[in-house]
């Protein structure tokens, strides 16, 4: 996942910050141009209070972080649940709802002038439209959250103002 950041010319640091019985992770991705964008801070509670506990919730959270800002899903990973024989649960899917997306829409509407069309412009200029989708109606959940989120919100709304759109 490093690597086609990399490629974009965008570098990723991750901090730790420790927090009562676990630590957090705040993920900066820095572009060569400059700009950057700061995600976080992600808590995860250390399960055991020695060395072993916090090097895994430290692992845990820069990896789980990293997939979530990107979009992707990591490796399988069943948290040793192997070792313990014992059935593994099952994951629901993660679908869009159109109450995310309505949500979008109406915000897009609402405050941009372009609407949906300044949502698709950026995630254009990101390199982040998905390939085979044509209307933001058609995002996978996990995009149409991060877009909500109000630090994106406010790249987009930057975005609109700097390219008039």
């Amino acid at each position: 996942m490093i690597k086609p950041l990399n490629m974009a010319g965008i570098t990723v640091i991750q901090s730790i910050i420790p927090i009562v019985g676990g630590i957090a992770c705040e993920t900066y991705l820095i572009h060569e141009s400059g700009e950057q964008m700061k995600f976080g801070p992600l808590p995860v509670p250390s399960t055991k209070q020695d060395a072993q506990g916090y090097g895994s919730a430290i692992t845990y959270a820069c990896r789980y972080a990293l997939c979530s800002i990107c979009g992707v899903t990591g490796e399988d990973d069943d948290d040793a649940e192997k070792a313990v024989d014992r059935p593994s649960p099952v994951k629901p899917l993660f679908v869009n709802t159109n109450n995310q997306v309505d949500a979008l829409i109406k915000k897009a509407s609402q405050e941009l002038q372009g609407g949906e069309a300044v949502i698709k412009e950026f995630l254009y200029s990101k390199k982040a439209w998905p390939e085979g989708i044509k209307t933001v109606r058609e995002l996978d959940a996990k995009i149409v959250n991060r877009l909500l989120a109000p630090e994106v919100w406010e790249q987009i709304t930057s975005f609109a103002k700097e390219n008039e759109i």
